[in-house]
């Protein structure tokens, strides 16, 4: 279902996106991430990112921020979450290194592990994403700190070498001090969304529900996310049930998506995905040309995905009607 480079497409669609956060002055820009009841704090530099996002987690026992430079396609985002079961930094890393590789969706080049420091960490190359070049470089630096995972990950578009340094320089300012700030609480419907994603990015898509569906419910009630990150939260909660098989909430969420927003295309790409999950191969065609012929109110970055290499429409590949189709959508 929609199997398309779900943890790398959210990363695009935040970074095209940073601008709908409110934005803090860059300089140096030290940071201090804080847990309520821990008498310590992480205390780290940013040098020339804009702070986009710092959220407590709704049980108040993890944190997370996000920054980038938005000109030069970086990324940096930290969290800070319980240890799961006492691993060490280097069992959580060889985790989600294992994890990243059982991920088919995305070819990940120059994959490895290694550490800086003493600290776990791993790094790998998408030099593709959906036929379009990106060579976005990935590394994450894994820390545990009493009962605390810290997980520092730096992305960079359009990577040469020698842009790995910025992260190196990031990890040499990490320092523990003692705790003398109260985090800030109050879930909103874009702490949620943004809950969602650090289980979205994982490619933990059954545990993004759950959020995704709670910023979901703010919203109906009372609007507060702009209008891409609106679009962000219905297309990655109705992509997480997809995934994850429940069609039936998947088609329901794109449809709440349209009923508001009639002609943004993926939305009615990804209704035809799930039409197409679900073998009805005439409303699959019907969204899809719905999607093409809204091509251009697509988000600012992206691209429309091909139909004739997702995953979702494998089954109708050698069907003469959708083959035609797709002869139309590209004329």
């Amino acid at each position: 279902m929609i199997k398309r480079a779900a943890c790398i497409l959210a990363l695009l669609y935040l970074i095209g996106t940073v601008s709908a956060f409110g934005q803090q002055p860059a300089g140096q820009n030290v940071q201090r991430l804080s847990i309520p009841g821990k008498d310590w704090a992480l205390e780290i530099s940013l040098p020339k990112f804009v702070l986009k996002q710092d959220q407590l987690r709704n049980d108040k026992k993890g944190r997370m921020i996000l920054a980038g430079i938005e000109d030069a396609g970086y990324i940096v985002s930290i969290y800070l979450e319980p240890v799961p079961q006492k691993e060490s930094s280097r069992d959580l890393r060889d985790s989600i290194a294992e994890n990243l590789k059982a991920q088919s969706e995305i070819k990940k080049d120059d994959f490895k592990t290694s550490e800086y420091k003493q600290m776990p960490t791993l790094e790998y190359l998408v030099k593709e994403f959906k036929g379009q070049h990106v060579n976005q470089k990935h590394l994450n630096a894994y820390i545990v700190k009493d009962d605390i995972w810290i997980d520092i990950h730096f992305s960079k578009l359009l990577f040469k070498p020698g842009d790995e340094q910025l992260f190196y320089q990031i990890l040499d300012s990490v320092k523990f001090i003692v705790n003398d700030k109260p985090a800030a609480a109050g879930p909103t419907s874009l702490d949620y969304l943004q809950q969602g994603s650090s289980y979205y990015l994982k490619g933990d898509y059954k545990k993004a529900v759950a959020p995704y569906s709670k910023a979901l419910e703010l919203e109906k009630q009372k609007p507060q996310l702009g209008k891409t990150l609106w679009r962000v939260l219905i297309d990655n909660l109705g992509m997480s049930y997809g995934i994850t098989g429940d069609l039936k909430s998947a088609k329901e969420t794109f449809e709440y998506g349209l009923s508001k927003d009639a002609t943004y295309p993926l939305f009615h790409y990804n209704m035809a995905c799930t039409y197409a999950e679900m073998n009805d191969l005439d409303a699959a065609i019907a969204s899809l040309k719905q999607a093409f012929a809204h091509k251009d109110n697509i988000i600012s970055g992206e691209q429309m995905p091909d139909p004739a290499s997702d995953d979702s429409f494998k089954r109708f590949k050698k069907n003469e009607k959708f083959r035609q189709a797709l002869k139309e959508l590209n004329q």
